[in-house]
C-alpha cells in the first residue's frame, strides 16, 4: 500500500476513535518528513492517545515550525501540548512525569516555552517537586521553574521566589520578580520594591510592572514618596503611577 494511502487509513481509524491507530500515529509523529502530517498526527493523538503516546508528544514539543511564510499553520509543538494536556487529564500526572518535564526546561530552543506552558496548565500538585528540583537545574531551567511557580499562583512558592531576588544571576532575579507579580501576594511588596534599584535594567523594569500586582492600600504612602522624589520619568514613572493607582484601589487583606 502506498505510504499516502496507509496514512489516510490510519487517520480514518483515529477519527473513528479506534485505539489501533495510536501506534502508527506515534510513528508518524516521530518520523514523518512533512510538518503538516506530523501536525495531523499530534492533533489526532489528543483524541485517542494514552500513556504510550506521551514520550513522542513530549519530544514533539520541540517541533516548533509553523510551516513558514506560505503555510503559517499551528506548530506541531502547540498541538502536542494540547494532546498532552488531554492525555494527562485522562491518565493523571505522576511525579516522574513532572520530573521529566522539569528536566526538559533545561534544554535550549523554542520548545522550552511549550514545556513551561504545559507545567503551568496541568491540574496536578507539583509545587513541592518544582521547589525541590530548583537548586539542581541550570540557569534557564531555574528561571523557567520560577515562571511556572508564579503562574500557578501557589503560596508554597513564596519563600523561594523571594530568595530568588538575591540570586547573582540577573536572569533568575528577573524571572523571580515577574513570578512574584504573577503570584500577586502583597507580602512581596518590600522585596519587589527593592528591585527598583537592581543593577540590571530588565529586573528594574519587571519590578515596576510587578508592583501593580503586589501593592495595596498600605503601600500608597511609599509609592507616593517614590514618585515625589523625581527619580523616575517617562514610561517608568507611568508604570509606577499605575502601581499607585492599583494600590489605592486594592484593600489590605482583612480590611
Amino acid at each position: 500500500m502506498p505510504a499516502h494511502d496507509a496514512e489516510s487509513e490510519v487517520f480514518a481509524l483515529a477519527h473513528a476513535g479506534d485505539p489501533q491507530a495510536m501506534a502508527p500515529l506515534v510513528e508518524i509523529l516521530r518520523h514523518h518528513p512533512k510538518r503538516a502530517t506530523r501536525a495531523a498526527a499530534a492533533h489526532l493523538l489528543e483524541k485517542i492517545g494514552d500513556r504510550h503516546a506521551i514520550s513522542a508528544l513530549e519530544a514533539a514539543l520541540n517541533d516548533t515550525s509553523d510551516g513558514g511564510f506560505f503555510e503559517q499553520e499551528t506548530p506541531v509543538s502547540e498541538l502536542a501540548e494540547e494532546a498532552l494536556l488531554a492525555i494527562y487529564g485522562h491518565v493523571g500526572v505522576r511525579d516522574d512525569d513532572v520530573l521529566r518535564l522539569v528536566r526538559m526546561l533545561e534544554q535550549g530552543g523554542e520548545g522550552r516555552q511549550y514545556v513551561r506552558s504545559l507545567l503551568i496548565k496541568l491540574d496536578a500538585p507539583m509545587e513541592q517537586i518544582l521547589i525541590a528540583q530548583f537548586p539542581a537545574l541550570n540557569v534557564p531551567g531555574r528561571a523557567a521553574v520560577l515562571t511556572v511557580l508564579g503562574q500557578r499562583r501557589s503560596l508554597l512558592a513564596l519563600d523561594l521566589l523571594l530568595t530568588s531576588l538575591t540570586d547573582p544571576d540577573p536572569l533568575i532575579r528577573d524571572a523571580g520578580v515577574e513570578a512574584l507579580g504573577a503570584l500577586g501576594d502583597a507580602r512581596a511588596f518590600e522585596a519587589v520594591l527593592s528591585c527598583l534599584s537592581d543593577p540590571t535594567y530588565s529586573v528594574r523594569r519587571s519590578a515596576q510592572f510587578a508592583l501593580r500586582q503586589v501593592s495595596d492600600e498600605r503601600h500608597v504612602p511609599m509609592l507616593e514618596r517614590i514618585l515625589a522624589s523625581g527619580q523616575f520619568n517617562g514610561f517608568e514613572r507611568h508604570d509606577l503611577e499605575l502601581a499607585l493607582q492599583a494600590a489605592r484601589e486594592r484593600k489590605a487583606p482583612g480590611a
